[in-house]
């Protein structure tokens, strides 16, 4: 849902002032880039989420139900950038088929 994840990048745990969103096909599959201006943060994404939140490893785990790459890159006072890989497989009309 965007408006999780732009609650994510924006709201209350990145600090953000700024968020760009860049969504292309690369290398046979759908590429969405998620980069913001927040406080970043140090260290590994937790393999399991807090109850009740919806973090960083949720996404982790949404993305590989779907068959996508999700590689998370953050340094404290520079912001985070969160790129999700999807291959996709198109039919012979040229529409994706997702996985």
């Amino acid at each position: 849902d965007h408006r999780q994840v732009g609650g994510a990048f924006c709201g209350r745990h990145a600090e953000a002032t700024h968020v760009e969103v860049t969504i292309k096909q690369q290398d046979g599959g759908l590429l969405v880039q998620i980069q913001d201006d927040g406080v970043g943060f140090a260290g590994e994404i937790p393999r399991v989420s807090a109850p009740g939140h919806m973090g960083l490893s949720s996404m982790r785990e949404r993305a590989e139900l779907i068959g996508a790459r999700l590689q998370v890159q953050s340094t404290p006072g520079q912001g985070t950038a969160v790129t999700l890989l999807l291959p996709l497989r198109i039919d012979k009309e040229g529409d994706a088929l997702g996985r």
